[in-house]
């Protein structure tokens, strides 16, 4: 049987978006990990800054994904009329007005892209939080339900099927990207299930 591939899709350059001040003290802010906590179906999310002309982005001190709304139809018209059954996309606002070219992302499902080197796994004790980011060769870990074509991972990566990714019309050129495969064994040194949690 072929290996199902994955790619990992996550934003060019070291630029991320900023939550809005008076925005941010409206929000439960760990006061160990300092992570802020964006259930995106009941908060208002507004931005004092976002990066331009970013496909795939994040918001800092959040685990929230952002898209360009170019990418967003994209990968709506990619996943066909069953789009709503893998995401959600959620309204935004940059310096108090609804962003023009922004939204959230909420997918429904959650993986983990596992690294080789330089490793960072931990959980806060006080929200219960859980961080995981790996660098090196970077890959998937069996179990997965390859019948999922998209899933989201740390705050700024989308884990997305090969197959739609190759119908997504957008640039690809201004995606940054990396091919996973999908492996047996870990190369982290850390259980194969990992329980990753987002606040």
């Amino acid at each position: 049987m072929k290996k199902m591939t994955y790619f990992l899709l996550f934003e060019q350059g070291d630029e991320s978006a900023r939550l809005d001040i008076t925005s941010a003290k409206s929000l439960r802010q760990c006061r160990k990990c300092l992570t802020f906590a964006c259930p995106l179906e009941s908060t208002k999310i507004v931005l004092r800054y976002a990066p331009r002309g970013q496909l795939v982005t994040f918001i800092w001190d959040t685990n929230v994904t952002l898209i360009s709304k170019v990418f967003s139809d994209a990968i709506k018209s990619a996943l066909g009329g069953r789009w709503s059954d893998y995401l959600d996309t959620f309204d935004i606002a940059v310096a108090g007005e609804k962003s023009a070219e922004y939204v959230a992302i909420q997918c429904k499902n959650h993986l983990t892209v596992r690294g080789s080197e330089n490793i960072t796994y931990c959980k806060c004790s006080e929200c219960g939080n859980v961080s995981y980011i790996g660098f090196g060769h970077r890959y998937l870990l069996d179990p997965i339900d390859v019948s999922i074509p998209v899933f989201e991972s740390n705050a700024g990566w989308i884990v997305i099927r090969k197959d739609i990714m190759r119908l997504l019309e957008v640039d690809k050129s201004e995606l940054a990207r990396e091919e996973l495969q999908i492996e047996q064994e870990t190369r982290d040194g850390l259980p194969l299930n990992l329980h990753i949690f987002k606040v």
